[in-house]
């Protein structure tokens, strides 16, 4: 099937499928097929938060669905969890948080893909958020039947620069308790200047990003630090794809962030219960990840500073017998890894390069 608000025009000459599914928590979540040959190994892509698909799959530059498809990996998967910006505000008050995506919507995602494969191992590339949640279940074993993993920007050892620390800490328990809101919203349209929404126009107005576009300063301002390279740099984002910003990023759920609290006060990715004797520490049992990974990030990450290098030294230094590699990519922050209009020289070779090495 297709579903109506999925733009299927950034891939081209390949089979291509949506599927509904529902998780063991009842929420509808999609997952598309790009598929040009039915026998290659499958591979999984997995958005950060408050973006979709399209940030793997948009028309204006070569992006990565298309270049796996032309290099040999002919069957490629993108998975809308629920924190994704096609379902609008359709999920951002019922109080998710990121146990919700390692538990429900991957391990049904994963299982979805092999199911309908040729393959029972797949691979699976993950970014930001999207990939904390995956290394959470791959460390707490919710998936199976994974061959290797692209882990970019974020494994399980969460950290910010300064500035995006403390706001973490303060903005989003003002903007709950205080304001009433449930989400912060990205594009100015859907913002009611009658509310206390309106704040984060203010916020971001006098940000360090001044860019003309006002979903990129809200972006800048409400995930990191402020800096116009927050969420990419700007050179290498096609001037197409920056004009329509709110295509590809959508509102984010304060409750994710009240998740993020927590793992940052533990400098680790943890579950969300409010019983500390309860919690668990996904860092703890990373002993259970046995399959090749490569971390990658860019070197001037503004969104979560040092996190897979942190991540990286941490499985180096008491995990020496890991199959892990670093991949650090000069003059590039954070999305555009994987939406720069010459990610296609800078970037995927080298994903493509692992990825070839695992068969």
């Amino acid at each position: 099937m297709r579903i109506d608000n999925i733009d299927y025009s950034g891939v081209t000459d390949c089979d291509v499928q949506s599927f509904v599914l529902t998780t063991p928590d009842n929420i509808d979540i999609y997952l598309h097929r790009f598929c040009r040959d039915k026998e290659a190994p499958p591979i999984l892509m997995i958005h950060g938060l408050t973006s979709s698909y399209k940030m793997f799959a948009g028309p204006e530059w070569y992006n990565p669905v298309s270049y796996l498809l032309d290099n040999g990996f002919g069957d490629v998967w993108l998975l809308d969890w629920r924190g994704s910006a096609v379902y609008g505000k359709r999920y951002v008050e019922m109080g998710h948080n990121l146990d919700d995506v390692c538990r429900f919507d991957i391990p049904l995602a994963v299982e979805h893909v092999r199911a309908n494969s040729l393959h029972d191992d797949i691979h699976v590339i993950a970014h930001c958020v999207g990939s904390l949640a995956f290394s959470m279940a791959l460390a707490d074993q919710q998936v199976e039947g994974i061959k290797s993993a692209i882990i970019a920007n974020l494994g399980l050892s969460p950290r910010l620069e300064f500035g995006s620390f403390a706001k973490l800490y303060s903005i989003p328990h003002f903007a709950n308790s205080v304001l009433k809101l449930s989400h912060f919203s990205v594009d100015p349209a859907e913002i009611d200047f009658q509310t206390s929404e309106y704040l984060s126009i203010l916020g971001s107005a006098v940000s360090q990003n001044q860019c003309d576009n006002p979903t990129c300063r809200l972006m800048s301002f409400i995930i990191g630090s402020g800096h116009e390279s927050t969420i990419f740099k700007h050179e290498h984002i096609h001037p197409d794809t920056h004009d329509k910003l709110t295509e590809y990023f959508g509102p984010l759920p304060i409750s994710y962030y009240f998740h993020l609290e927590k793992m940052m006060h533990h400098s680790a990715a943890v579950s969300n219960n409010e019983d500390h004797k309860q919690r668990i520490n996904y860092l703890d049992k990373v002993e259970n990840i046995d399959i090749p990974m490569l971390l990658c990030t860019g070197k001037e990450n503004r969104c979560w500073y040092d996190s897979i290098q942190t991540y990286y030294n941490i499985l180096q230094t008491y995990y020496p017998d890991k199959d892990v590699s670093l991949f650090e990519v000069p003059d590039y922050a954070h999305n555009d890894l994987f939406m720069g209009v010459n990610s296609h020289i800078d970037v995927f070779p080298r994903l493509l390069e692992f990825l070839k090495t695992q068969g």
